[in-house]
């Protein structure tokens, strides 16, 4: 697991819990067209986005596909354990 891994991973567990949150107190947010399981898809977008520069400097270590899925997997039921548990708030 590279170094940046549990930074990643962490940060889709958190932003999901917190679209969970959001969903929760804004219910129509549920109908987007891009459902709000897959926010976390874009934050991992988002990412990338802000530490490419860095790993093509070598200032940062490359994330893996993988540690990516894992990263967005974790976002995602994040987000569904929250709005299993506190369907609306």
């Amino acid at each position: 697991m590279t170094p940046l891994a549990p930074v990643l991973i962490g940060a889709l567990g958190i932003f999901g819990i917190g679209v969970g949150l959001l969903v929760g107190r804004m219910p129509e947010l549920d109908g987007f067209m891009f459902p709000p399981v897959m926010w976390p898809l874009a934050a991992a977008l988002v990412f990338d986005l802000v530490t490419r520069p860095m790993v093509a400097a070598g200032r940062l270590p490359d994330v893996t596909m993988t540690e990516r899925a894992i990263a967005v997997v974790a976002g995602g039921v994040a987000y569904q354990l929250v709005r299993w548990l506190l369907p609306s708030l």
